[in-house]
């Protein structure tokens, strides 16, 4: 079996960096998506519209997690060419319970 040519370092950092600054993308669009608050005036509606907002959320949070594991994994991939620093977990967005109603509301 033929052995694979190494990668080029430069390739694998760029892509790293990639992933990182769509992490970093992520990370804000989830944050933002739940910022906003919409009052529809139905409670039914209101409701449907808090769970799409809180799943989006969700979804948006696990693409932030699958990309961070994608950079932890590069250097295994790889043959050793190191993750950028970046590559921690980015900075939480506010947890679905930032959409409940309010009691009286």
């Amino acid at each position: 079996m033929p052995v694979p040519s190494p990668l080029d370092p430069e390739a694998v950092t760029a892509l790293a960096e990639r992933l990182v600054r769509a992490r970093d993308e992520v990370a804000t669009a989830s944050g933002e998506l739940l910022e906003h608050f919409v009052d529809v005036g139905d409670g039914a509606t209101q409701l449907a519209v808090e769970l799409l907002a809180d799943h989006a959320a969700d979804a948006l949070r696990a693409l932030d997690d699958a990309l961070g594991e994608s950079v932890r994994a590069l250097p295994a991939v790889t043959g050793g060419t190191p993750a950028p620093a970046a590559a921690a977990p980015a900075a939480a967005a506010p947890a679905p319970a930032a959409h409940q109603r309010k009691p009286g509301q």
